[in-house]
């Protein structure tokens, strides 16, 4: 068997199982700590987490159901996967704009709603990065390191929504995406176990 076509699900739900925990840790920081922006991260990686255990199930089962596919692309898992992150970048950034003084209402209005994968992605590519250089923003003003470890994870998150398009062209990109997301995820799972150090 084509070891691409046993890496691609893997990663996939090795990036599920990691945006779990991430859920778990931030949902015992929010017991620690009361802070809104973990309870926003809760939800957020446990649909992250959920999405992408599901879609390498169904990974699975389409590449077991037709040996000869070369890449393993499921329309529906796509489309899944997408709106589900969607939602999940959306309680991010309504959470991260909560904590400031700026208006979540209008910050809202500039984000289309689309129904196509392609749209969906590049929106959560640019919710990702907006947050990113919100979070980096931040970081410059107050120099603290949880700041900038954020800032990353948000960075590779979108990246991995970037490099969807990527895919899209070379097969082999699908790695990429799965790996960008991986990177994401562990900077989110360094972020909290620090803030938990931190609140003790």
């Amino acid at each position: 068997m084509n070891i691409f076509l046993v890496l691609y699900p893997a990663l996939e739900f090795a990036s599920g199982i990691l945006a779990i925990v991430v859920a778990l840790r931030a949902l015992r920081n929010y017991n620690i700590s009361s802070e809104k922006i973990f309870l926003g991260y809760e939800i957020a990686f446990l649909l992250i987490g959920t999405s992408s255990l599901l879609r390498s199930a169904i990974l699975i089962e389409t590449i077991f159901s037709s040996m000869k596919t070369i890449i393993p692309i499921n329309a529906f898992s796509d489309m899944f996967q997408s709106i589900l992150s969607l939602i999940s970048y959306i309680v991010l950034l309504y959470y991260q704009l909560k904590t400031s003084f700026e208006s979540i209402k209008k910050s809202l209005e500039l984000v289309p709603f689309f129904i196509v994968s392609n749209e969906l992605n590049l929106i959560n590519a640019f919710i990702l990065l907006y947050l990113s250089l919100y979070v980096l923003v931040k970081y410059i003003n107050s120099r603290k390191r949880n700041q900038m470890i954020v800032s990353m994870g948000y960075f590779f998150l979108s990246l991995s929504h970037m490099s969807y398009f990527v895919r899209m062209r070379f097969g082999t990109a699908l790695i990429l995406e799965n790996f960008f997301r991986f990177l994401g995820l562990a900077f989110f799972i360094v972020m909290l176990s620090e803030t938990k150090k931190i609140e003790k």
